[in-house]
């Protein structure tokens, strides 16, 4: 077929690219590389820098947990064993890890510039680099799905250590590695008995882009078009394991990326398609995918999510909110991160829990061995883009996509710098002040978009004697000459929202509750005196509501978070105060409760 004769012509393209490589790569003054090719497509919603910014509060606890607790603890001497195979031996997972350590860490070095960390790295990135540079050939290496992550893992680590290092033997060992990969790359045609690495193929797309925009390369594009020409990517709908969602949205984050330098529609719709699909009916209440046959649909709350998925998908859906700027993206992103993807992690060690189920125990670890090393790491990166995810530039102005303490710095243009310095305990309340202070003395204009999420009743803004409104799944703009010291006060209704759970019998009906964007779960730590959390039931007010209300007694002093609610229930035919607790902040639940049955 003419992606096989297209990808013949590659490989011994790639081979002559590999003999004349070229030894200079040109970085700008700050010694950070710069990207040669721009996005024919740019960003709508483009995310502030990681060096523009510091968070504080609870995503910043996060933050720092993933880089003190996890990153910097990592086994270093471990984890570079891992890239010494005995010859003619097939490596396993765990010989992806090398790579996802430093992709992981390179966000989170971008963000923190921690000396330590990038000691780290460098060793890794060494010896990686070294071990690469003892193989002549990798027609070895593309033989299975697993070769073809590998392969993924090694091109993004090394490509994200130089993108935030300026550490040039990377990128070069990167580029040899791509001509090797596109020289020796194995059938990936649609035929059945090589879908399989058809799909594995297509994971290669985003390090192969991110390699074509800092070189300038065109044969790396090609091998782009030539990768999602053969790519036999399934429908979401249509997988029914886990294991098999995670190679497929690796491929449609890739073809995402392809859209955006080529401007292809046809890359993008398997995206959009795909991203419709999960979000109508495939998410659980915490924002994690969900893949099931028919027969188990009715069981969905019940499994334990990979991390690895999760991370996927809230990769996705910040791709889409970049390049549509919509707010269904913005919502999905907070929904996620502020469950599932914190959920996964200990706040207080940074601890990880490769799955995470709906009701049950969440196990942690920080040792990155096995199949759950994997989503461990995957984990990392995804906390290391956190603040990526909080604000950045819309228009000719500021977006605020999560409210979050911290500061900001935007230039806007020509026009000068804005400072924003954002102060809230959200999401423990509603409550928010954006203190806005422009360069100069003087005043200039620029709009700022603030997102008013689905699962508030009431968003106030007030300036001064300027008082707005905000619709759910809206936007509030506020378009005015700026002055320092103006300070934009935000009051969100932090709502109670109270829905079935999918699954149960037909006997029985669970509930689920949410306040402002988090699930809330039965934390068996805090609620000792219950033995069978399944068979606690909400008690409704006279109106047929459910009320909340703030807990006052002793937190237990090694307990990670500070939100804990009270809640009239039921449990063996006996009145009982419910304690509730972010979904996030548990490691032994129940989140479905049962509805009290008239």
């Amino acid at each position: 077929m003419k992606s096989g004769a297209t990808l013949s012509r590659l490989r011994r393209a790639a081979l002559l690219r590999q003999a004349i490589c070229i030894l200079c790569l040109i970085a700008v003054a700050s010694g950070r590389p710069r990207q040669i090719v721009n996005k024919t497509i740019p960003d709508h919603f483009v995310p502030l820098p990681l060096d523009k910014q510091k968070l504080t509060g609870l995503l910043a606890q996060h933050i720092r947990a993933n880089s003190e607790g996890f990153l910097k603890n990592i086994d270093i001497p471990g984890l570079l064993d891992l890239l010494q195979t005995s010859p003619g031996s097939k490596p396993g997972v765990e010989r992806e890890f090398p790579g996802r350590f430093l992709d992981a860490s390179a966000a989170a070095y971008e963000y923190n510039q921690d000396p330590q960390l990038r000691s780290l790295m460098n060793r890794v990135a060494s010896a990686l680099i070294a071990e690469l540079s003892k193989t002549s050939s990798q027609a070895n290496r593309l033989t299975s799905a697993e070769q073809y992550v590998i392969a993924r893992c090694d091109l993004l680590g090394l490509v994200n250590y130089y993108r935030v290092t300026g550490e040039t033997t990377a990128f070069l060992a990167a580029r040899r590695l791509a001509d090797s990969v596109i020289a020796h790359m194995g059938p990936t045609q649609v035929e059945a008995s090589h879908r399989q690495l058809s799909i594995a193929a297509a994971g290669l797309l985003e390090p192969l882009i991110y390699i074509y925009r800092f070189s300038g390369d065109k044969g790396y594009l090609d091998a782009c078009r030539a990768i999602a020409a053969s790519a036999a990517l399934p429908s979401f709908a249509s997988i029914h394991s886990q294991a098999e969602f995670l190679p497929v949205i690796y491929g449609v984050n890739g073809l995402v990326d392809l859209y955006q330098v080529t401007g292809e529609q046809s890359y993008l719709q398997p995206g959009i398609r795909g991203w419709q699909d999960m979000a109508t009916g495939r998410l659980s209440k915490t924002g994690a995918p969900l893949v099931f046959d028919a027969a188990s649909e009715q069981n969905v709350e019940s499994q334990a999510v990979d991390a690895c998925n999760t991370v996927g998908w809230l990769q996705l859906t910040y791709k889409l909110l970049r390049i549509t700027g919509d707010q269904q993206y913005g919502e999905h992103v907070e929904r996620t991160l502020y469950n599932q993807v914190l959920a996964a992690q200990d706040g207080r060690n940074g601890s990880i829990s490769p799955a995470v189920p709906f009701n049950g125990t969440k196990l942690f670890s920080s040792k990155i061995g096995g199949d759950g090393g994997r989503c461990l790491l995957s984990e990392a990166k995804a906390l290391s883009l956190i603040p990526l995810l909080a604000w950045g530039q819309y228009g000719t102005g500021i977006a605020i996509n999560l409210y979050t303490p911290g500061r900001a710095f935007f230039q806007l243009g020509k026009r000068g710098l804005v400072r924003i310095y954002s102060e809230t305990n959200f999401p423990q309340s509603g409550s928010v002040q954006l203190h806005v202070e422009p360069s100069g003395k003087g005043r200039f204009q620029f709009p700022l978009r603030l997102r008013v999420p689905n699962w508030t009743s009431s968003f106030t803004v007030d300036i001064a004697d300027l008082h707005l409104t905000g619709r759910p799944g809206e936007s509030v703009i506020v378009n005015r000459p700026w002055s320092s010291g103006d300070t934009v006060r935000i009051t969100l209704s932090m709502d109670l929202h109270v829905t079935p759970a999918k699954g149960g019998s037909a006997n029985e009906q669970s509930l689920v509750l949410q306040r402002g964007p988090q699930v809330l779960t039965l934390s068996r730590k805090l609620n000792g005196e219950l033995s069978d959390l399944h068979n606690v039931s909400p008690t409704p007010t006279r109106t047929g509501q459910y009320q909340l209300f703030d807990y006052t007694g002793d937190i237990p002093s090694d307990w990670f978070g500070d939100q804990i609610y009270r809640m009239a229930g039921e449990y063996a035919g006996h009145k009982q105060d419910l304690l509730l607790v972010p979904f996030a902040d548990a490691v032994s639940y129940q989140t479905a409760l049962q509805k009290k049955l008239d």
